[in-house]
């Protein structure tokens, strides 16, 4: 006899753990204590080490520790160095060479509370890669000291003392570098900037495959058959990151921070990779961590349904047809215009007012606020009290440029401050004083665009950022100022907006700048200014802002056309064009006004992602 479930039973997969996604992603982790570049990594994602380097004004003995979520200081290295090479785990690993004031020989030994002496290499060299353990470690290539001359030399450690190995088939620096001594990988370098790879077996160097992007100065992890290359420069600094299978590099999942000279946990498989420090025109102390799951992870379809035996839940995944806005804890203080840059998971907002109109000097605010994607934490104080300027970069390297200030007098100020995810410094000030502009890019590669230095004019002028110094870039098509953007430097969006005049006029308008000129885009719905944006040139969404009154509409772009989205802000918000951070998947705004300010935070999940939900009986 049939009984129910034979009728109307189905099978559910039966697991431990929810399933992941199968995107390789950057994510940022906690930042160095320390700020430096040139250093040398070992261990993994969650438990990684990082130590040496240079400051930017010394050069740094320093070691922390990692624990997959933040760093603490470990034992200091003897010897103070920079361009070192390294390896091995967070309690057993290697300092070999360097510069301190000159190349060096010594090689340290780390337990995972101090540094002792360890045997001396045969060539004293700096800028060099090592790989495998502290038992069995690989140096190779580098500089020599006095006159400096490219070596293509390779070096073995037992655990007591180096042995020569196998030379490079070419002499070379600035490697990236992963595997163990018997397998190694050698990837990129320099002179002159190329993207070839070559393995070591153990007695000999032989060509690998050769990388998507030349580069130098980067980092890696993994092994010779399963390696991941992040950053460098190409000269310019790079985000790239490209996966290696043994015979071929394919690219992946860009970092969040272009960055050259940084660190890498070089033991962490190619799947769960972790970089830290460099620089990115500025010595950085940011984190990333790398996801990449590979099988035997179950991966997140549509449709899925499945016992979670550890949380003992019935669980299945689904899309929404539309995107979706949901709210997430407030910002410790109400703001309204305030510059904002990063993405859904670590983001900043920085400055603005809090009253819901043209505030008082008293109201215009210095602090930073961060988000890791659930709470908001006091960061460091700009330099200016200031509101409404361009934003760009990641929370760890960021710039603010420009914008309007209320002391001693009411103007638009030209003035740049950067931010390495703990303080503000100087950056190079704007050609142009304005407001009300439209952003995109990061802090080594940004953008500016229209604004208005006071009402009722309206700029052009696009310029440039480098990290250093902005440079004039294309105009755009229309004058107008209360725009919102989005992108990158050479792929980004200028969105509404009004035009010059008083009373305003309120356009549709969009523009795309692909790195030298503008070009119409398509229209949007509604007309408006001050809206938020986040998004890339070819998938972007624009929400909120003010026509004749404030806005709750939310429109999503494609690279051709705008379609309004059916779930609009929960509440009209204005004054919240540069506080909109993140991707079409998941972005973030955060504060405006709606009439009085807010610390309103509202989260962003994009149509077609997928989403696990748990079954209940509500």
């Amino acid at each position: 006899m049939a009984n129910y479930k034979d009728i109307k039973g189905f099978k559910v997969q039966y697991l431990g753990q929810d399933p992941v996604p199968s995107v390789a992603a950057w994510s940022a982790g906690g930042n160095l204590g320390t700020a430096r570049y040139g250093l040398a990594g070992a261990g993994t994602q969650t438990e990684g080490l990082a130590f040496g380097g240079h400051t930017g004004t010394a050069h740094s003995n320093s070691t922390e520790e990692y624990n997959g979520s933040s760093w603490t200081g470990g034992g200091n290295l003897g010897t103070a160095r920079y361009g070192l090479a390294g390896g091995g785990t967070q309690t057993a690993a290697f300092a070999a060479t360097g510069l301190f004031p000159v190349s060096t020989t010594s090689t340290e030994e780390y337990d995972g509370s101090s540094w002792t002496s360890g045997g001396n290499v045969g060539t004293a060299r700096y800028l060099v890669t090592g790989a495998g353990t502290q038992t069995a470690g690989l140096i190779f290539g580098g500089l020599t000291p006095s006159p400096a001359v490219v070596t293509n030399a390779t070096e073995e450690y037992d655990g007591s003392s180096w042995t020569a190995g196998g030379n490079l088939p070419i002499a070379r620096a600035y490697f990236g570098g992963a595997g163990i001594q018997t397998a190694a990988l050698a990837i990129g370098g320099s002179p002159p900037i190329n993207g070839a790879s070559y393995e070591y077996n153990g007695s000999s160097w032989t060509a690998g495959g050769t990388m998507n992007t030349a580069r130098f100065f980067s980092a890696g992890s993994g092994l010779q058959t399963a390696a991941v290359a992040f950053g460098g420069a190409k000269p310019s600094v790079s985000a790239d990151t490209e996966l290696y299978d043994g015979s071929s590099w394919s690219n992946t999942a860009d970092m969040a921070t272009a960055r050259k000279a940084l660190g890498g946990a070089i033991a962490a498989p190619s799947s769960l990779s972790l970089a830290f420090g460099g620089n990115t025109g500025s010595v950085s102390n940011a984190t990333e961590e790398l996801v990449n799951y590979q099988e035997p992870n179950a991966f997140l379809n549509v449709g899925q349904t499945w016992y979670n035996s550890t949380s003992k839940e019935f669980k299945y995944t689904s899309t929404s047809v539309a995107g979706t806005w949901a709210s997430s804890n407030s910002m410790p203080a109400a703001r309204t215009a305030a510059p904002g840059c990063g993405v859904q998971t670590a983001s900043i907002v920085a400055g603005g007012f809090l009253t819901g109109s043209s505030p008082p000097a008293g109201n215009v605010k210095a602090d930073t606020y961060e988000y890791d994607g659930t709470n908001w934490t006091s960061g460091g104080t700009m330099g200016t009290a200031q509101y409404r300027g361009f934003a760009a970069g990641t929370q760890t390297a960021a710039f603010v440029a420009s914008g309007r200030v209320y002391a001693p007098t009411v103007a638009a100020k030209p003035a740049t401050e950067e931010y390495d995810g703990s303080s503000w410094t100087s950056g190079g000030a704007l050609s142009t004083a304005r407001y009300m502009g439209a952003q995109a890019g990061t802090l080594t590669a940004g953008l500016a665009a229209g604004g208005q230095s006071a009402p009722p004019n309206a700029f052009t002028n696009t310029e440039e950022y480098n990290g250093t110094s902005f440079s004039d870039g294309g105009a755009l098509g229309t004058a107008r100022a209360g725009i919102t953007g989005t992108g990158t430097q050479t792929a980004a969006l200028a969105i509404t907006g009004h035009t010059a005049g008083n009373p305003e006029t309120y356009v549709t308008s969009t523009e795309e700048y692909n790195g030298t000129s503008w070009s119409a885009g398509g229209a949007v719905n509604q007309s408006g200014k001050s809206r938020a944006s986040f998004g890339t040139q070819t998938d972007a969404v624009a929400a909120g802002g003010f026509s004749s009154s404030n806005l709750t509409a939310t429109e999503n772009y494609d690279g051709t056309s705008w379609a309004t989205n059916p779930n609009g802000l929960p509440a009209a918000t204005n004054s919240i064009n540069n506080a909109g951070v993140g991707t079409r998947p998941a972005g973030l705004i955060a504060g405006g006004s709606n009439p009085s300010a807010t610390a309103a935070t509202l989260e962003y999940t994009g149509a077609d992602v997928a989403q696990v939900k748990t079954v209940t009986t509500s």
